[in-house]
């Protein structure tokens, strides 16, 4: 009779030639013939795994690790990739963490690893999606220290533990591009731009016709506001991979960040002419137009955009933002004041909605609705000097000049070097007779504007100052 190692050798044979079905006949065979070999378990779990068998591969694994507990690290290894694809990200990383217990110095366990805690971070489809939106929003924002970022702690120690495993990983080879690209990713999320950056120099330099890496730093460079080198990059990324509709839209927007409005049209249309049902061109479009003042052209750009279906609440949020705003520049208010509505319904934490939508509130002399929403949006982002300063007049208009000026002083603290926090600090502090307290914050705000610089201040707000000051003994030459 033909013993059972023959047909663990054949078996393993027959997978190395892609044989996967011989392979599982051969390796059955010799656990019939010897239920205690684990290796045998082993080698037909990989040979499952391969068919797509995530069920059997985890079975035969699981049994593998059960007769040999203090097995390999591969062991565990091949499980944890089972995990993965049936997306039991928890599993899989205590199968990982298992391997790199066995053996610190497996390349594949690490970066097997951190891609688990990186994706299980997405399936929690928040901070990428915040970041998506934040890409369009503002390409420098960054949610550190925001009540929104202090809510994602499970995510971030995720975050952690991927970035650690693949600084170890790196450590051990330098030679494996993904391993870059992955911890670029990683980087992004924290708003880590020049680490991440450096990953994708370091992903380039090992392999310069990745596409993927090209336009991932060319992302990374649009959210540094380099829009030149982020030209650059998604033009060698269309290169590499023109079918690739991201590139065109990517490119787009640093050409309208650069106010050069034609190529980025032409880059939109590109996109829309190669996928007609691309969300992102059309949100991509509908903000460039925006910026040019075409706004009849943005409003029907987001009004497509948000047919839809299946996008992520944070981009659909930013849609109804953006058509508010092209609204609004229209002159229709309470449409507008809708649509901030429809994205905060989408996205309670949306500070910006909140803020514009008591703006446009205020606008109004919806005096209460208006508080009520630069409460909320200061209580998710307290770090905007523009949205106390506009709270602080809505304190005024309400009469509780002790609430404004408190909230002129934290502007002036947030943003010391800007004339502004100090100019309507002065107001305030006039209006409440606090003659030294106004014409001392009149002289700072006046000191702030360079004398070869075009005024920012109107005209009457500058003689207004001047003459405030003459009236107290505190006139200066301008």
């Amino acid at each position: 009779m033909i013993n059972p190692d023959y047909y663990l050798k054949r078996g393993m044979s027959r997978m190395e030639s892609g044989d996967l079905d011989g392979a599982i006949a051969d390796l059955s065979e010799a656990i019939r013939q010897n239920p205690r070999k684990y290796q045998a378990y082993w080698t037909r779990g990989l040979a499952r795994n391969r068919q797509g068998d995530a069920d059997g591969a985890i079975a035969d694994l699981s049994e593998a690790i059960r007769l040999q507990p203090r097995g390999t690290a591969n062991i565990y290894l091949n499980r944890g990739t089972a995990y993965v694809r049936q997306a039991d990200y928890d599993r899989a990383i205590t199968d990982f963490e298992a391997a790199i217990r066995l053996d610190a110095e497996n390349f594949t366990a690490r970066v097997s690893c951190a891609q688990a805690y990186y994706q299980r971070n997405l399936s929690e489809i928040t901070l990428m999606r915040d970041y998506a939106e934040l890409l369009f929003l503002n390409p420098a924002a960054d949610l550190t220290g925001t009540a929104r970022w202090d809510s994602y702690a499970p995510i971030r120690f995720d975050l952690e533990h991927a970035l650690k495993n693949l600084d170890e990983a790196i450590a051990l080879r330098q030679d494996a591009a993904n391993a870059y690209k992955l911890r670029a990713l990683v980087h992004q999320m924290f708003g880590h731009l020049t680490e991440a950056i450096g990953d994708c120099d370091g992903a380039i330099r090992l392999k310069d016709d990745d596409w993927e890496a090209f336009w991932l730093r060319g992302s990374l460079l649009y959210r540094a506001q380099y829009y030149d080198g982020a030209i650059l990059d998604e033009t060698e990324a269309i290169r590499l991979a023109p079918a690739k509709v991201q590139n065109y839209v990517e490119r787009g927007l640093a050409f309208s960040a650069k106010g050069d409005h034609d190529h980025a049209n032409a880059d939109f249309a590109e996109a829309l002419n190669r996928e007609p049902r691309y969300a992102n061109a059309y949100r991509g479009r509908g903000k460039d137009r925006l910026a040019q003042g075409d706004y009849l052209g943005a409003l029907a750009d987001f009004d497509v955009a948000l047919q839809f279906e299946g996008e992520p609440t944070t981009l659909r949020g930013w849609i109804w933002f953006n058509r508010a705003s092209a609204r609004a520049l229209l002159g229709d208010y309470n449409s507008a004041i809708g649509d901030l509505t429809a994205a905060i319904r989408l996205n309670p934490e949306y500070a910006e909605a909140i803020y514009e939508r008591g703006h446009l509130r205020h606008t109004r002399g919806d005096l209460g609705g208006a508080l009520a929403d630069f409460n909320a949006a200061l209580k998710l982002n307290d770090r905007s000097a523009a949205w106390l300063l506009e709270r602080a007049l809505v304190h005024t208009a309400n009469g509780s000049h002790n609430h404004a000026i408190a909230d002129a002083t934290a502007a002036v603290r947030l943003d010391p070097k800007s004339w502004r926090p100090y100019f309507v600090r002065g107001n305030m502090r006039a209006g409440k007779g606090d003659a030294s307290g106004a014409a001392a914050d009149y002289r700072r705000a006046l000191a702030l504007i360079a004398p070869d610089q075009p005024d920012p201040m109107a005209v009457g707000d500058l003689l207004a100052v001047q003459t405030y000051l003459a009236e107290h003994g505190e006139a200066i030459e301008r």
